[in-house]
């Protein structure tokens, strides 16, 4: 709402807001698909134009955003003096007592994917970061940071025949596919010097937005 605070009425199965955005007052909009094969209708009934909201009504956002961003500040340089140690050869445990900072172990730590012990940022930094080496990325919070080193690389096979390699295969699929037509696309517009109406082309191939 204008407060920014979550709506409760409207549906959670749905995220209604980006056509709300495309529509207008009287415009009799596209329903939008449900998971379960139902749909929504709605109409907009009016529209309040944006504006810059006064300093009164953010200082306390502001003032919070002011303080966490401080606290990052501080623990990114912290952070930073806590991989140099590393890299000269301080043991992890020793470094992290001298901050009194925790020590624990991540493990089946997976791309992409949620892990209970590290935050998202750390999980993708170890990513990027060789076997052996340290990194530092943000925690759950601004106010955290981690600092980390890859003990061990398992690269699993992958299995055609099960759920997660066919995942992964149509996912690299609709990539490809992707990817191609894109460059399909701007090679058209370069040798043609036309433009392509992308919502259009979205609708009739199914695929995404260029």
């Amino acid at each position: 709402d204008t407060s920014g605070a979550q709506v409760s009425t409207l549906p959670t199965e749905a995220d209604i807001l980006p056509g709300v955005f495309s529509t207008d007052v009287g415009v009799e909009a596209d329903p939008l698909k449900l998971p379960d094969n139902g749909y929504i209708w709605f109409e907009v009934n009016g529209i309040t134009p944006a504006r810059d909201r006064s300093l009164e009504e953010v200082k306390s956002q502001v003032e919070e955003r002011w303080r966490d961003q401080q606290i990052a500040e501080k623990l990114q340089a912290k952070a930073t003096a806590l991989v140099d140690k590393l890299k000269a050869g301080t043991p992890l445990p020793e470094a992290a007592a001298a901050e009194n900072a925790k020590v624990g172990t991540a493990a089946d730590v997976r791309r992409n994917a949620a892990n209970a012990a590290l935050s998202n940022p750390a999980v993708a930094a170890a990513f990027t970061t060789p076997k052996g080496a340290v990194g530092t990325a943000e925690g759950r919070t601004p106010a955290e940071r981690v600092v980390f080193r890859v003990a061990d690389i398992n690269v699993p096979k992958i299995d055609d025949a099960n759920p997660e390699g066919k995942r992964i295969e149509d996912t690299l699929r609709n990539a490809i596919g992707d990817d191609l037509l894109r460059q399909y696309v701007a090679q058209v517009e370069r040798d043609l010097g036309t433009s392509i109406n992308n919502d259009a082309l979205r609708r009739v191939t199914g695929g995404e937005s260029f």
